[in-house]
């Protein structure tokens, strides 16, 4: 299922309930153009308008004042006349958004090792779980000369939801009977770990230096080092529950070894298939990546062979 086909799914819904910017962005991933794309059909259509202002008004950070933007960017990004007007009318601004879960899929959804996961986390008694939110997740995966995991380099921007949240908890979930055998982190005090060594789940409690207040940001940085000498690594990703606003994946393969090809892969939820979205090219420094934003709850990845 590629991002426009995921979008589609959510955005009659969107439409209904709004608000204007989440029906919008789901619109324009639906549509499957880019910002620059959209700029320069409403342009054609005597309607001129910045990428800033399009990306502003997809994050809710300002609004257009035109009816006839509007008309003109619901026919461009293929929504019925009037559905994102009506979601700007004043009335409809005074009722209250409606109540949505903070997680919009449940974790046993979208990560294949959730109950282990759920169950380390009840044993590090960690009350601020689902108070923070993930703008941005960066992960860096290095290969061993064996195909084995040498190290995953996890950097997270993290954003409380209420005032006081002092810890997060990182996680890394690998192979069955595989788990780091040293961590580290450069901004947070990293305190008491939960393992289970036979699914491959290793949860670490990360201190920051003060608490946080509500809307404050904090990158949380972990370095996972392996003995490099387990099993060939296949495929690596991250399952969202909330979605993420930024997701980096990159591999690192090793010297001399380069796979024969890597796909990029998707799955919204556990009882899908995980499905290849796409080719990804290894550049001269046997390095595969993939960025990608606003993406709605769901697994996404990496999967390569050397065959």
């Amino acid at each position: 299922m590629r991002k426009s086909e995921m979008a589609s799914s959510g955005l009659h819904e969107a439409l209904r309930t709004g608000p204007f910017e989440h029906a919008l962005r789901l619109a324009i991933q639906a549509s499957g153009l880019t910002l620059a794309r959209i700029r320069a059909r409403m342009a054609e259509r005597g309607m001129p308008v910045g990428l800033a202002t399009l990306s502003y008004w997809q994050r809710g950070r300002s609004r257009p004042r035109s009816a006839a933007l509007v008309r003109a960017l619901e026919e461009v990004v293929g929504v019925p006349q009037g559905a994102l007007q009506t979601l700007l009318s004043p009335a409809r601004q005074q009722q209250p958004a409606p109540e949505r879960p903070w997680y919009a899929v449940t974790p046993r959804q979208v990560c294949a090792n959730a109950e282990t996961v759920q169950r380390l986390l009840v044993e590090l008694a960690n009350p601020f779980d689902g108070q923070l939110i993930a703008l941005s997740v960066h992960e860096h995966l290095t290969l061993a000369p064996g195909r084995g995991i040498d190290a995953l380099d996890l950097q997270i921007l993290r954003q409380a939801r209420i005032d006081g949240v002092d810890r997060d908890a990182v996680i890394a979930a690998c192979e069955p009977g595989e788990l780091p055998v040293r961590w580290r982190s450069e901004r947070t005090r990293l305190g008491r770990v939960a393992t289970d060594h036979q699914a491959g789940v290793m949860v670490v409690e990360a201190r920051f230096p003060h608490p946080l207040r509500r809307g404050e940001n904090l990158l949380v940085d972990t370095v996972f080092e392996f003995t490099g000498r387990g099993s060939a690594c296949t495929a690596w990703g991250g399952g969202f529950r909330a979605g993420a606003q930024t997701y980096c994946l990159t591999v690192r393969f090793p010297a001399g070894d380069p796979p024969a090809r890597v796909w990029r892969v998707f799955r919204p939820d556990n009882s899908s298939p995980t499905v290849d979205v796409g080719d990804i090219q290894v550049d001269g420094n046997l390095v595969a990546h993939f960025i990608d934003f606003d993406l709605p709850p769901g697994y996404y990845g990496m999967r390569w062979c050397w065959n």
